[in-house]
């Protein structure tokens, strides 16, 4: 039986500095409450301590996000879309497989296709062996295709695909008015669900 499907942690890196840099904001707000450099004393004791600790909070807020919201927020996208079951659903940013497995289980004689160049930096154990594993634990292997392709450099011709979906990852590209007008080949997309 295949292992417990794993859908990472994302922006770990993000995450992991947020807390530290907050972790040491805070005592060092409580122990070292101003500086003098010269004539000039510098009072950053309590601005030092709202501000780690409204980066551990933002941290902690990004880790629940990563651990329960963002189901929720892909079984809200995927209901922005009126399934046939027949669909040809692209993924772009398909990450451990999180929206694309959950689309193609919708599917009845549709396909899915993800694309993705797999950073780590942007998910935790971000690879296309993790999600081969994650569409085989949860039974949608027949109707799911990967390919490792640049968001920017998609090879498919305009108007192949009935639903275009993407969740963190548009954000992610450094020109995004490139990158996004071959995303809009279903006629229209945005960093949720676009449908034909």
């Amino acid at each position: 039986m295949p292992a417990k499907p794993d859908y990472g942690i994302d922006a770990p890196g993000v995450i992991r500095n947020l807390f530290v840099i907050g972790a040491v904001l805070i005592p060092l707000g409580l122990f070292v409450p101003s500086v003098r450099i010269g004539p000039v004393k510098i009072i950053y004791g309590v601005a030092a301590i709202w501000t780690g600790g409204a980066m551990i909070v933002e941290s902690l807020l990004m880790l629940l996000y990563a651990k329960w919201g963002k189901f929720r927020h892909r079984d809200r996208m995927l209901r922005l879309v009126s399934w046939r079951g027949d669909e040809t659903v692209l993924d772009v940013g398909t990450g451990r497989g999180l929206l694309i497995i959950a689309a193609a289980k919708r599917l009845k004689n549709g396909r899915a296709v993800g694309i993705d160049i797999w950073k780590k930096s942007d998910l935790s154990g971000n690879s296309l062996e993790r999600t081969l594993q994650n569409i085989a634990a949860e039974g949608v292997a027949g109707k799911v295709e990967l390919l490792s392709e640049d968001a920017q450099k998609m090879s498919f011709p305009d108007a192949t695909f009935d639903v275009v979906l993407s969740n963190l990852c548009l954000h992610n590209i450094p020109q995004l008015p490139d990158a996004s007008r071959p995303a809009a080949r279903s006629r229209g997309c945005s960093d949720q669900a676009a449908q034909r």
